[in-house]
């Protein structure tokens, strides 16, 4: 088992892409060997400031649930629901942004502007839903660059599920520093 020290002094961490999910892994940096994906545990402090960042989006986004939001370029439309403003705020989508180098309030930063950013965000693709789940049919994902409120340049990544009863609907939102690359 690797500790913390270990894994950072002679490791490094790659992006990994695998049908539309984005993860990171750490990589040996004398062998080259993937040593598994990483994750993040946040601190008390940032676990406090986590419950009332999810209060201040649920205030926020109140307004948008059960509405729909179109994608203008490609009029692609998700629903909206309180469970959405879960998702975006849930602690598997706050760490894959702290993973990819930006902070607990980048997220939530983004997370605010979630119609916007769907509404004007590219296309990247519809996936498979790889966890077998028998009411999904498939994973939307789209990207937008945006300038965060500190000047750092980030790619929103957004994914949508479309299911057999009620349609596609907004799912979560990553943080990322570098655009999914369509092969």
């Amino acid at each position: 088992m690797y500790s913390e020290t270990n894994i950072t002094s002679h490791c490094h961490l790659e992006d990994f892409w695998s049908n539309g999910h984005h993860s990171r892994h750490w990589i040996d940096d004398s062998t080259g060997n993937d040593l598994g994906e990483a994750y993040y545990i946040p601190s008390h402090k940032e676990y406090l400031q986590r419950i009332e960042l999810r209060k201040q989006l649920q205030v926020k986004l109140q307004s948008l649930i059960n509405t729909k939001l179109t994608n203008k370029k490609n009029l692609i439309d998700a629903n909206f629901t309180s469970r959405t403003i879960g998702k975006l705020g849930s602690d598997k989508a706050i760490n894959k942004s702290v993973l990819n180098g930006f902070s607990t309030q980048e997220h939530f930063e983004a997370a605010f502007q979630i119609k916007q950013l769907y509404e004007e965000s590219d296309f990247i693709g519809r996936f498979l839903d790889d966890r077998n789940d028998p009411n999904v049919i498939a994973m939307y994902r789209f990207q937008i660059p945006i300038t965060l409120i500190s000047g750092k340049k980030a790619f929103a990544y957004i994914s949508t599920k479309e299911v057999k009863i009620h349609g596609n609907r907004t799912y979560t939102i990553e943080l990322l520093s570098n655009p999914y690359q369509k092969k």
